[in-house]
């Protein structure tokens, strides 16, 4: 198998996927404006940016993905409830870490910037119809993101090894979001999961744990938010409430990873590479124009 062509090919896979997706947003942009919808609202946008994505985008990413050689590893190996609730402890953790590193390197850009800048993120959460919010977020995108850089991302990785599958699907992941609030806790999640699927070769483990994350990280934190607004009696204490919930998985999540990261192991890779994997996963054609498609989403934003 020739590595370079071999991860050249899912580089063109998430160009495509977005390119097409972007394209079609355009288009059906074009469409509502025509029709009289002048005033397009964020619900009517996050329609058009989800029907994109996933109704335009995905469909082309899998027919390139497809043709590229895979390989399953057979659902017979399960993680023990203890180890999953320990694992879903570190995530919660993860989020909340990375999403203190990503606001650090917010503030730097401001600082360098000499100007605020918006967090998408905050804005979606706080304006959204919360059916909508619930819809995306908690079912479709778990669903989708969990396919696109879990399943057909790993199958087509773990020959060449079981870290470089971790590492390649976290790493993905996190720039896929397109903007510093959400990459570095993106990326470790991502990790997280990556670990999880090419360990076991369940998908449900991870399209539950990211279902059940962004639940609780992207839609309780709203409603409390909203309920504050309207000076709900129980919005203080619940903010409060969940306020500890943030610290207590942080530090949860560095005990846990303290008391269990050495019992971690790794298949190792049955593919042979010329030379490093690193340089030639980067010095693919594909992978780089995704990379640099990420860059210019990070800049945008």
């Amino acid at each position: 198998m020739n590595t370079r062509k071999h991860f050249s090919r899912m580089g063109w896979a998430y160009v495509a996927f977005g390119s097409v997706g972007l394209v079609a947003q355009m288009i059906m942009l074009v469409i509502a404006m025509l029709l009289g919808y002048s005033d397009l609202n964020i619900n009517l946008l996050t329609l058009i940016s989800e029907i994109g994505m996933y109704g335009c985008g995905f469909p082309v990413f899998y027919l390139v993905m497809r043709k590229i050689p895979a390989w399953k590893k057979p659902e017979t190996e399960r993680l023990p409830l203890g180890f999953l609730l320990r694992l879903l402890i570190v995530c919660f953790g993860l989020m909340y870490i990375g999403s203190l590193i990503g606001n650090l390197a917010n503030v730097i850009l401001e600082t360098l910037r000499g100007e605020p800048i918006a967090n998408p993120v905050a804005d979606l959460l706080m304006d959204l119809d919360l059916w909508l919010m619930f819809a995306c977020i908690v079912v479709v995108a778990p669903v989708m993101e969990e396919l696109m850089f879990r399943k057909l991302l790993i199958d087509r990785i773990v020959p060449y090894g079981q870290k470089a599958a971790i590492l390649v699907s976290g790493i993905s992941f996190g720039l896929f979001h397109g903007n510093f609030q959400q990459f570095f806790y993106a990326c470790g999640l991502g990790f997280v999961f990556a670990y999880i699927y090419s360990s076991t070769g369940r998908l449900y483990y991870t399209i539950i744990f990211h279902m059940v994350i962004n639940f609780v990280c992207g839609m309780v934190p709203s409603l409390f938010t909203r309920a504050g607004t309207m000076q709900v009696p129980w919005a203080e204490l619940g903010t409060v409430l969940f306020g500890v919930f943030v610290i207590a998985s942080m530090l949860g999540a560095l005990v846990v990873w303290c008391f269990n990261w050495r019992k971690i192991s790794f298949f190792p890779r049955w593919e042979p590479v010329e030379g490093s994997l690193a340089k030639e996963i980067l010095l693919s054609p594909g992978v780089l124009f995704f990379i640099v498609g990420c860059i210019l989403a990070f800049a945008q934003n």
